[in-house]
C-alpha cells in the first residue's frame, strides 16, 4: 500500500471530497502525480504547479509511500 498526503490549494479544493484541503490517499500500486490527481477528478489543465516533497514536480513524477504532493491552480485577477 502506498500512502500519499495531497494538499489542494485555492480553487482545486473544490475537487476534494467534503471540500477538504488536505487529503490522505491510499494507493494499491505505485502511481504518478497526474494519475493520482485525475483519480480525484481534478482537471489537469487547471494546474499551474506541483510540488512533491517541497520540490517542483510534474504530472509524470512517480509517487512513493509517504510522499507529500501539493497542487496549485492558475490564478486570475488583476
Amino acid at each position: 500500500m502506498v500512502s500519499i498526503t495531497v494538499t489542494l490549494h485555492g480553487a482545486l479544493n473544490l475537487y476534494a471530497p467534503d471540500r477538504g484541503r488536505i487529503l490522505r490517499v491510499e494507493l494499491d500500486r505505485p502511481s504518478t502525480a497526474g494519475e493520482l490527481l485525475e483519480s480525484l477528478g481534478l482537471p489537469l489543465g487547471m494546474l499551474s504547479m506541483l510540488l512533491l516533497n517541497d520540490k517542483r514536480a510534474d504530472t509524470d513524477s512517480q509517487l512513493a509511500d509517504g510522499d507529500l504532493l501539493e497542487a496549485f491552480p492558475y490564478c486570475a485577477g488583476g
